[in-house]
């Protein structure tokens, strides 16, 4: 089955940062747990992988799996 894609700009100014909450709490989302601690989380586990540094990338990439799953193994 082919895929269609774009790309769309969105400028986050335009809307109101409770309107913003809303939909994320509409989709399930909850918006209190949002951190821009993710980026910094996953940059570590890629440049683990690239280095070559597989086990420490895949120990990582597991721990933040199951954090964000609320699992635990």
């Amino acid at each position: 089955m082919p895929y269609i894609t774009t790309e769309v700009e969105i400028d986050l100014d335009d809307f109101d940062t409770d309107d913003l909450v809303d939909e994320l709490e509409r989709r399930g989302k909850d918006a209190t747990s949002l951190s821009f601690d993710d980026n910094e989380t996953l940059t570590k586990i890629w440049l683990h992988d690239r280095e070559g540094r597989k086990e420490e990338a895949y120990a990582l990439m597991r721990e933040y799996v199951l954090e964000k799953l609320g699992k635990v193994v």
